[in-house]
């Protein structure tokens, strides 16, 4: 008897996977899949040495390795073969398969993958928030999606550029948020779900009116925190700094990257209006910094 098979919308990709994934965005499925996700078990596990984790990546495959998860092997840019530990926390091994692991299988396939959050501001155009963990990228991306605006993409944003347009790849309808700001602002238990039993944080369910097409980068924030709120465009050259720091290979790898993703890198930063916006620890100035961002991206069209 066949594997079932659970198809998704992942990243503008169709997607087979032999378990489900809670993250992805469920397809009924029309041709072939671009990527298929083997569930297998773990033959012996891996020597990780002193670390937790073992990353091997090449131009075109990779495999990734966390203590405890399982290991994720990417032979090719349309298949992940994902082999479990004994003992493993299922729910775990999803978000790793989610988050890190796709933007590999992202990088992989030629993308610029950054560790952001991206918002539509328009049928059209998209900007994104990019920093490290913590930074706010979520918190601010919830604000912006409660005003009316469609959040695309939470801590992965993919950038596909050809000789036209530099575009951002919606990923899939969940943003991760803190409580507090459901209740805050009223969101419906039912538009909410635990991220996983040991985490506070919760999903926002994005899934109505998300949006399926690529969006043309309006703008890029890159974030950190302060004393004081502050907002400042920035140069292309330190736009490209910022790039290369927030993109993969360099994010996660260590790794500098090939010729062609430098020169990808250089693109956008030359060509995409770029910002540091720097927010405060105090929760009560997250509308003033969401509202500095509304203000510069719609100013001249008041």
């Amino acid at each position: 008897m066949p594997a079932p098979c659970f198809s998704y919308n992942v990243y503008g990709l169709q997607v087979c996977s032999d378990k489900p994934v809670l993250e992805f965005e469920p397809l009924v499925a029309e041709g072939w899949p671009d990527v298929y996700i083997r569930w297998q078990a773990m033959a012996s596990q891996p020597a990780y040495g002193n670390n937790d984790w073992h990353f091997d990546v090449s131009h075109n495959q990779a495999t990734l390795c966390f203590k405890g998860i399982g290991v994720f092997h990417i032979p090719d840019t349309a298949t992940i073969l994902v082999k479990t530990e004994c003992g493993a926390d299922e729910r775990m091994v999803e978000r790793y398969l989610s988050g890190v692991v796709f933007a590999v299988l992202l990088h992989l396939r030629g993308l610029v993958v950054y560790h952001a959050g991206s918002v539509a501001i328009n049928e059209n155009e998209a900007v994104a928030f990019i920093g490290e963990s913590g930074a706010g990228k979520s918190t601010l991306a919830a604000l912006l999606h409660l005003r009316g605006f469609s959040c695309i993409a939470d801590d992965v944003t993919a950038i596909r550029m050809d000789s036209q347009r530099i575009d951002i790849i919606p990923g899939f309808p969940r943003l991760k948020i803190d409580p507090d700001l459901g209740l805050q602002h009223g969101i419906p238990e039912n538009e909410l779900c635990p991220v996983h039993a040991t985490e506070k944080q919760v999903y926002l369910s994005l899934a109505r009116g998300f949006p399926s097409n690529p969006l043309a980068v309006r703008a890029l924030f890159f974030l950190n925190v302060a004393p004081r709120l502050s907002l400042q465009r920035i140069t292309a050259r330190q736009a490209m700094i910022e790039t290369i720091r927030y993109t993969l290979p360099s994010r996660l790898l260590q790794l500098t990257g090939s010729s062609e993703h430098f020169c990808h890198c250089s693109l956008i930063a030359g060509t995409v209006p770029a910002y540091t916006l720097t927010r405060t620890n105090d929760n009560s100035c997250r509308e003033q910094l969401a509202d500095m961002v509304v203000n510069e991206l719609f100013r001249c069209e008041v």
